[in-house]
Order: C-alpha cells, then sequence, then structure tokens
C-alpha cells in the first residue's frame, strides 16, 4: 500500500459532505450536470468494499473526472470560477485519506491520469487568477497537494517533482510552495513538504536530472562546466527573485508562528528556512545583495522570529548531554548565526541588539559548541560585523573564544585561521574588516593576519563544482571542503 500522511483524517461523512454539494456547485457555474448520478450514495457503497473488489469506487471517480473535463474549456484554458474544480480536489482528498488500501490507490492514480491536462492548467492559470482576483481559487492548490501527499507520502515529494509539477516554471514552484506556508487550513505534513521543497529548489538537483538518470541519459555529459554552471546560475538568480516577489520570509514566519506551540514542527521550518536562505546568499552573486537587504530592512523574521527562536532553544541545548552536528537544535543555532552574520554585513539595524545583550555569550555557553570549528568562525564573524568590542559583554565573550581555541588541538586551530584568514576563501560569509581593537583581541586567533573583508559589496559566488551549498534534508555543510561536514570538524 502507498505511504499515506493522515496526521488530519478524514471520514467517510466528510466525504459524503462534500459530494453531495457537487451536483449544486455545477449548476450554479452553468457547468452541465451529470443527471442521476448519486455521488453520495455512490461514496457509501465505495466506503463499505474499500478493497475495490467491485467497480464502484471506479465509476464514483469516473463521474469526478467527467465533472472536472466538462468544466475544462476545450483548450485547455480554465473558467473564471474554481468552486467546482476546488470541491472535485476536495473530494478526492478525502477519499484518498479515508480508503488507505492498494486498491483504492490504484483507481485514485488513474484519475488523477485521466484528469492531468485539467490538473496542470489550473497550476498554470492559479497565479495569475489569484493576482487579480485574490482568494478566487479558495483552498484548490492545497487540496491538489494533498492528494499527491496523500498517494504517494510527503516525504517523497521533492523540489524536483515541484519543478515538474509546474513546468519547470521556477517562479511558479516558488508561488506555489509560499501559498502553502502561508496557508492555516493545509496539514503540516504539506507545509513542511512545501519547505524542504523550497530548500531543495535552491540546490543543483531541482536544476539538472538526478545523477543517476543523467548518466543514462548522457544529458550532463557532453556539456561544459562553465555551460552548467550558467544555467544553476540563472536558476538561483531566479528563485532569489522570486523569494523576495512571493514574500517567501514572511510565508516561513507565519509558518513557523502558526506551529510555534510545537518545538518538533518548529525546528523542522527554521531548518529548512536556513538551508533555502544560505543556498541562496552563498551562491549567486547577482541577487543575493536584494535578497541581504530584504532580510535586513523589509522583513521582520530576524527580530520577530530568529531571536526568540535562539532564546528558547538554548536552555533547551544547555541540558543536553550531548549536543553535536546531528543535533537539530545545534544545527540550527549554527545557521542562526550565520544568517546573523549576513544581516549584520555593512547594515547597523540589529548592531544595538547585540551589543546591548548578552546572547553571543549564552550560545557559548552550549556544551560542546567550542569543539566546532564552524561555529567559532561563525561566532567570530559575527562579533567583527556588529563591532562587538564596544559591548559590555564583550570581555566574556573573548576570554570564552580564547579558551575554545586554547582547548583544540593544533591542526584545528589551524583550521580555524585558514578558514579565517584565507585571502582566496571564496566562500565565506561577508565579514567587515576588524577594528584595531578587535584584531588586536582577537590575536590569538588571527595572529598577524586580519579577518578577510568580502572583496566587494556582495559575497562571492562559490566553485562550480561545489556551488557552496547547503543540502536540503541531513547534515550540515563544510565551508572550507564544499561538502558534508566530517568528524575533522570535531576534534577525535
Amino acid at each position: 500500500s502507498a505511504a499515506r500522511c493522515n496526521s488530519v483524517m478524514a471520514t467517510v461523512e466528510d466525504v459524503a459532505a462534500v459530494l453531495q454539494q457537487l451536483p449544486l456547485r455545477a449548476a450554479e457555474n452553468a457547468i452541465p450536470d451529470l443527471p442521476g448520478v448519486d455521488f453520495a450514495g455512490l461514496w457509501m457503497q465505495a466506503a463499505a468494499d474499500p478493497e475495490c473488489t467491485t467497480p464502484v469506487l471506479e465509476q464514483l471517480l469516473g463521474h469526478i473526472e467527467a465533472l472536472i473535463n466538462a468544466a475544462t474549456a476545450p483548450d485547455g484554458a480554465v473558467p473564471g470560477s474554481f468552486v467546482v474544480y476546488e470541491q472535485c480536489f476536495q473530494a478526492v482528498s478525502l477519499i484518498a485519506q479515508v480508503l488507505n488500501t492498494a486498491g483504492a490507490s490504484r483507481e485514485l492514480i488513474k484519475c488523477l491520469s485521466n484528469v492531468a491536462e485539467a490538473y496542470d492548467s489550473l497550476l498554470k492559470v492559479v497565479d495569475t487568477c489569484e493576482y487579480e482576483e485574490p482568494g478566487c481559487s479558495g483552498l484548490l492548490r492545497m487540496y491538489m497537494l494533498q492528494i499527491l501527499s496523500s498517494l504517494f507520502g510527503g516525504t517523497r515529494i521533492t523540489g524536483r517533482h515541484v519543478m515538474e509539477l509546474t513546468n519547470n516554471d521556477t517562479s511558479a514552484a516558488v508561488s506555489l510552495m509560499a501559498w502553502v506556508l502561508r496557508c492555516a487550513a493545509a496539514d503540516f505534513s504539506i507545509q513542511e513538504m512545501a519547505g524542504r521543497a523550497l530548500a531543495q529548489l535552491s540546490t543543483a538537483d531541482s536544476v539538472f536530472l538526478p545523477v543517476a538518470a543523467a548518466r543514462e541519459a548522457g544529458a550532463t555529459n557532453d556539456q561544459q562546466l562553465a555551460e552548467l554552471t550558467t544555467t544553476l546560475n540563472q536558476h538561483v538568480d531566479g528563485l532569489i527573485q522570486s523569494v523576495i516577489q512571493y514574500e517567501v520570509v514572511d510565508a516561513f514566519g507565519r509558518c513557523i508562528c502558526q506551529h510555534q506551540q510545537s518545538h518538533v514542527r518548529t525546528d523542522v521550518l527554521i531548518k529548512n528556512f536556513f538551508a533555502t536562505v544560505h543556498n541562496c546568499l552563498l551562491y549567486c552573486a547577482n541577487s543575493q545583495k536584494h535578497l541581504r537587504t530584504h532580510l535586513a530592512l523589509h522583513s521582520s523574521i530576524v527580530k520577530d522570529i530568529m531571536f526568540p527562536y535562539v532564546d528558547n532553544i538554548l536552555p533547551a541545548l544547555y541540558d543536553m548531554p550531548t549536543v553535536t552536528m546531528d543535533t537539530i537544535e545545534f544545527a540550527n543555532l549554527k545557521s542562526a548565526v550565520q544568517t546573523f552574520v549576513v544581516v549584520t554585513f555593512s547594515i547597523d539595524v540589529f548592531r544595538r541588539d547585540f551589543l546591548n545583550d548578552d546572547i553571543i555569550f549564552r550560545m557559548l555557553e552550549v556544551p560542546q559548541c567550542m569543539n566546532y570549528v564552524g561555529f567559532l568562525e561563525v561566532v567570530i564573524r559575527l562579533c567583527i560585523n556588529v563591532s562587538f568590542d564596544q559591548s559590555q559583554f564583550f570581555p566574556l565573550v573573548q576570554n570564552k573564544l580564547q579558551e575554545g581555541y586554547n582547548a583544540l588541538p593544533p591542526d584545528m586551530q589551524a583550521r580555524l585561521q585558514l578558514r579565517l584568514t584565507r585571502p582566496d576563501f571564496s566562500r565565506a560569509l561577508p565579514t567587515a574588516q576588524p577594528s584595531a581593537s578587535l584584531a588586536a583581541a582577537f590575536a590569538f586567533v588571527l595572529g598577524s593576519e586580519r579577518v578577510q573583508p568580502a572583496r566587494s559589496a556582495e559575497p562571492q559566488r562559490a566553485p562550480a563544482q561545489c556551488f557552496g551549498m547547503q543540502p536540503s534534508a541531513g547534515g550540515d555543510w563544510d565551508l572550507e571542503k564544499g561538502g558534508p561536514a566530517s568528524d575533522d570538524d570535531m576534534p577525535g
């Protein structure tokens, strides 16, 4: 049986109530009805035969298909009213939740195949219609995605699948996922899928064929690396523009607030948000400055969500006997500091928030955090960007960082110095030139060198073979090696 996402279970009565409304909705919108069809009656018979040993479910779905296709114009365009579509896809979605059997799944997949043209047309035009008349499509998109989630499992739907659903239109894919995050009626499994898909849209997998398929088809073997890099560049650049246009940052913020009572859910959403933002900021140079400015000046997510989130997870981290990068709270903490570094580079909006608070010192109190070179690096960069030597808490932070550095093995000390001072470290987070007093205070790690500032107002683009991107699920990226962080970041 296909995997199901049934965190919000429907009942037989729920399906019957929706099906009873179908003829009325069709009549209201001048769509030819199916005379003599008792949708609710057929459903009650089908519900009594979940294994589909009789063709009742097939007949019911056939009538729903006919209604959907009757509402679709011959040229594939969709009429102005979405009421009938919404009712039909809601019914199919509820049926997929109630009948959790292999036989029902087979019939439902067949139904989707028969209405594929209408399905594609709806996803294609819904954005335009919503722009002209906000709210006109109701919850149609939610029901359409819930069907896929129920039949195939929400965890199996990737950013690449979303691109295929939207005919490889990055803007349409971002718009669809942003809408799902904002939709308070959507089940969390759908919203988690949307957040994860957005993170995956910022990786090469959403642009190119999967590796195995590409090798089989020979799709990239004959292409120059520069050509592939240009393709990915254009995709990520368009992605950033869509992230800003469709207010994806605000959508994540709303979704996080919706699930703020569940630490598990907020941790997952925060993880996907950070992965999406960091992938965009660390790779593409054409539009990333606009995204950085958008985060710092035009969005409230840093002050209203990120600061409180860090305050909330710190006590939980203090109570953990062992903290590693596999701990989602610690991975999110490091990602939060990375974002703080980005939004404080050449922007003074949050400077006072850090100078007047002991949040940096409290972050360094997390058990085992001082053993992780990547974490020490981003904290030092944050201190430099906010001129933390002007804070009353700086002596505490300086002592803590020096103690942590001195406790590292010599090879790890050298690695941290390399990350902070190597001139050609193009994947470094944007960092200002430290003042003389800060450089002197951090001389234990910088030596006679200085933290390398960004070579321009925009962070540099990563080498083509690595893309400087974070994975969409599992693991943390090693910024120096361009791959998942290994145990080398932790002393043996």
